[in-house]
């Protein structure tokens, strides 16, 4: 199960291994709508587990992650959005994190997962920040900095505009889990 609360803590989403993704509205304690699964019709459903879970910055879209590699996108309520794929061969995508967007703009869309490859989403466009010597699962990001951590041991730091490792903090001795 993974779990992500909106900014303003009204809005909590689950996503599952049986493939769903789940809307809560925390004041009223209630779900909103139905659980919906990845693809914009009953004949695009992908049945893999969905591994991570995030909401954008104005709490207008949810995002998750699946076990094949791709993104989904709708409104709380359930609306598809959009399918977004990676930019290199299908791998799991294990860490998705939202990030406030420059100057006014959209919200920005991170991941990482079994590519070793920490990405930023442009619209449907992945745009490579950068790249880790092993599976990435976790994300951490500022407005500046894109945290990442996983199976190497490493945490790395990463400067969002440049797309530049900044450094790397190493020695825990274990997989990096979360941040």
């Amino acid at each position: 199960l993974s779990l992500a609360f909106s900014p303003d803590g009204t809005l909590l989403v689950a996503g599952a291994a049986d493939g769903r993704v789940r809307a809560f509205d925390v004041p009223r304690e209630r779900r909103i709508g139905r659980s919906f699964r990845p693809g914009p019709s009953k004949t695009d459903v992908v049945a893999d587990s969905i591994n991570a879970v995030a909401v954008s910055p104005d709490g207008r879209v949810v995002a998750a992650a699946t076990e094949v590699g791709d993104i989904h996108q709708w409104d709380p309520a359930g609306k598809y959005l959009a399918k977004l794929a990676p930019s290199g061969p299908a791998a799991a995508i294990q860490a998705i994190m939202y990030a406030r967007a420059p100057a006014g703009g959209e919200p920005v869309l991170f991941s990482g997962g079994d590519s070793n490859v920490v990405e930023e989403w442009a619209g449907a466009k992945a745009l490579r920040l950068g790249e880790g010597r092993g599976d990435v699962h976790t994300l951490a990001v500022s407005d500046k900095i894109v945290i990442s951590g996983g199976e190497d041991n490493t945490i790395r730091f990463w400067a969002r505009d440049a797309r530049v490792q900044l450094r790397a903090m190493t020695g825990f001795g274990e997989e990096v889990l979360s941040l």
